[in-house]
């Protein structure tokens, strides 16, 4: 008598956990979606619940997300603002996450734990520690809420007018504004680095307001 196997049904996939980006210890990384929360260690939900100091690390050269790992094995808090770039590797275009200011990030509290390790130059003090806040939470809000790629290094700032968006998901935001490639641009200036991250905006959502704002 031929006995008949049991018959057997095919499992359905599993679904893939959504990919989100990750430290590497290369300053590129391949990422999928992008959604902020990689400039902060996993335990940080925004700039705005760490309450200590904050400093400046002047990093090796392609160290940032070395020490952004060695920092977050520590519990050290730290903020290191990331933009999808898109690189070519081979015949393979691939949007790889990069510092967006190469060669900075920011720590919170304790500093210890980076000098421990072999991947900084310096640490920078921040005098003005209520400005410096102030502009990383503009930061931070910007590149969660912007659309991908539309937020670019602007390693210059330019003397231009102060504005401020006046509607759309960025209102009340205020910048010095400038022109590149045609497009408007309003600069959020870190100042103790001398440097700007740059986002495209429309011009008429644009008012200009006094200057004293934004002299430093």
């Amino acid at each position: 008598m031929r006995v008949q196997s049991p018959t057997t049904h095919p499992q359905p996939d599993r679904l893939a956990p959504p990919h989100r980006p990750t430290l590497d210890n290369d300053r590129a990384s391949a990422v999928g979606p992008l959604d902020g929360r990689s400039c902060l260690p996993s335990r940080v939900d925004t700039i705005h619940d760490l309450s200590a100091a904050w400093s400046v690390l002047h990093v090796k050269h392609r160290c940032e997300k070395k020490l952004a790992h060695e920092l977050d094995r520590h519990s050290a808090a730290y903020f290191l603002p990331l933009i999808p770039m898109p690189r070519l590797h081979g015949r393979t275009r691939r949007t790889v996450l990069e510092p967006l200011f190469p060669g900075y990030m920011f720590i919170n509290g304790d500093t210890e734990p980076a000098r421990r390790t072999k991947h900084i130059c310096q640490v920078l003090p921040v005098s003005d520690q209520s400005k410096l806040i102030g502009q990383l939470e503009t930061l931070e809000r910007v590149l969660i809420d912007a659309d991908p790629g539309s937020v670019e290094r602007f390693p210059k700032m330019p003397i231009g007018a102060v504005c401020r968006v006046r509607r759309g998901k960025f209102a009340g935001l205020v910048g010095r504004i400038t022109e590149h490639a045609g497009l408007t641009r309003l600069l959020l200036e870190i100042t103790i680095l001398g440097s700007a991250a740059a986002i495209c905006v429309d011009a008429a959502d644009l008012e200009i307001i006094d200057d004293v704002a934004l002299k430093f």
